[in-house]
């Protein structure tokens, strides 16, 4: 069997570990077995972001490309390959910035910000975090300014550094309170 074929029995002997699991009535069990099953799942999507990404070169498609490497981010980051996931990152923003898109700029650099948050290299979260916040500025996007201000204080308070939060320009800091109204919602 290949490796797809294999993965694809996987899913269907864990989904029937699953069913039986359940008849038992064994909760901690089930909870286990959900979580056998979602990260097969996600192996599957990895593999086939793989294969869509030697397509998207093949036909020289970037903004496909950009798409595959940030899914494989995204993959690394849930299977807990932080370096890996970082790798993935820079090549998506390498691309976006080929393709001149700020948004999608924006979008790698929160990426790779959460991902050095979670290498806990702050300082190195911070750069990209501000690099973030720069450009959704310009593009006037609150809704990034705001989560460009809280991934900053999450990785400030995490150096131990409160002072810089408080000294936020009253215009970051009005949409961090909007942001944080409505998840409250």
């Amino acid at each position: 069997m290949g490796r797809i074929t294999t993965t694809h029995f996987g899913c269907g002997l864990l989904a029937g570990k699953l069913a039986y699991i359940q008849e038992l009535g064994d909760r901690a069990a089930q909870g286990r077995a959900c979580g056998d099953l979602g990260n097969t799942h996600y192996l599957l999507r990895k593999s086939s972001t793989i294969r869509r990404l030697a397509i998207a070169r093949e036909f020289g498609d970037k903004a496909a490309e950009r798409r595959a490497y940030s899914n494989l981010g995204n993959a690394h980051i849930f299977l807990g390959e932080f370096e890996v996931a970082a790798e993935h990152y820079r090549k998506t923003l390498q691309i976006a910035k080929q393709l001149g898109d700020k948004a999608l700029e924006a979008q790698a650099y929160y990426s790779l910000g959460n991902t050095y948050t979670l290498l806990k290299d702050y300082e190195r979260a911070i750069e990209f975090h501000m690099k973030h916040l720069k450009i959704a500025q310009e593009l006037e996007d609150r809704v990034g300014e705001g989560r460009a201000c809280w991934s900053l204080g999450n990785a400030h308070t995490a150096l131990g550094v409160t002072k810089r939060l408080c000294s936020m320009p009253a215009n970051i800091s009005r949409s961090l309170k909007r942001l944080e109204m409505r998840q409250v919602r």
